[in-house]
C-alpha cells in the first residue's frame, strides 16, 4: 500500500510540473508586418518613406491555453522602436508613430527623439471599457496578435537603418492584460514576458536593398549590437 501511495505521489508531482511547463510555454513578443523576402522593408518611391505596422504577439506552445483570452485582452500597450545601426551618410530615421486610436480609445502618448533614432507608443482602453482589446483587431493582426499602431521611417533612397522593436525601457507596467498583469515582465509559472532575456527583439531593416555583400556586413553588425544589448 505504501509503495502504491508513493507512486501516486510521484505521478501527482509530475502532473504539477507538466501543468507549470504548459503555462510557461506562453510567450509574448512585439512583431511587425511580415518581412519581405529581401529582409528589407523597401522605401515607397512616391513618399520616400516606409510605414510598418506593429503588433503584440502571443505564442502558445505545448498545448497551453491563451493567456490573453483568459485574461480579457489587452488593457494598455507600450512599444519602443530604436535604431541599432545605420548605413549611409544620411541614415533612416523615425518620422512618425501612430497609435491604434480606434481600439485603444483611452489616454495615449507618442514620442520621437530629437534625432529620430528612437520612438515610443503608449496607449490604453477607454475608462469605461469592460474588456480589453482582443486578438485579430484589424490592420493585419493575426489570430494570436493585437494591433498596436505603426511607425514611419524617412530614409533617403541610398541609405538604410536597422531598428529594434521591443518593450519600453525601463520595463514596467507598459503593456497589461485587462486584469492588470504586466506582459513585458515574466510571470513565474504562467507566461514569459516580452522583456525576458530569452525573447529576441524583432529587428527590421528599412531602405534600399543593398548588394548581397553589403547585407552580410550589415547583418553582422546587427548581431554584434544585439549581443551587446543582451549583456
Amino acid at each position: 500500500m505504501m509503495r502504491k501511495l508513493s507512486i501516486l505521489g510521484v505521478a501527482a508531482a509530475l502532473g504539477m510540473v507538466a501543468a507549470q511547463q504548459a503555462k510557461a510555454s506562453v510567450t509574448f513578443r512585439y512583431v511587425t508586418d511580415p518581412v519581405p523576402s529581401t529582409g528589407f522593408f523597401p522605401v515607397d518611391p512616391a513618399t520616400n518613406t516606409v510605414t510598418v505596422r506593429l503588433y503584440l504577439e502571443e505564442d502558445d506552445t505545448a498545448g497551453s491555453a491563451s493567456w490573453l483570452k483568459a485574461n480579457m485582452g489587452v488593457f494598455g500597450a507600450g512599444v519602443m522602436i530604436s535604431r541599432m545601426s545605420a548605413k549611409g551618410a544620411t541614415p533612416a530615421i523615425i518620422s512618425a508613430v501612430t497609435p491604434d486610436a480606434t481600439d485603444f480609445s483611452g489616454p495615449s502618448n507618442t514620442s520621437i527623439s530629437t534625432d529620430g533614432t528612437s520612438a515610443t507608443i503608449l496607449e490604453g482602453t477607454s475608462t469605461t471599457a469592460t474588456t480589453g482589446v482582443p486578438f485579430a483587431n484589424g490592420n493585419g493582426a493575426g489570430s494570436n496578435q493585437v494591433y498596436i499602431g505603426s511607425v514611419t521611417f524617412d530614409p533617403l533612397p541610398s541609405d538604410a537603418g536597422l531598428f529594434a522593436i521591443g518593450p519600453i525601457q525601463p520595463v514596467g507596467g507598459n503593456t497589461l492584460d485587462f486584469n492588470g498583469d504586466d506582459l513585458d515582465t515574466t510571470s513565474p509559472g504562467n507566461y514569459t514576458g516580452a522583456a525576458d532575456p530569452s525573447v529576441q527583439p524583432t529587428v527590421i531593416q528599412v531602405g534600399v536593398v543593398p548588394e548581397p555583400a553589403s547585407i552580410g556586413l550589415f547583418g553582422l553588425g546587427a548581431i554584434g549590437l544585439l549581443a551587446r544589448r543582451r549583456k
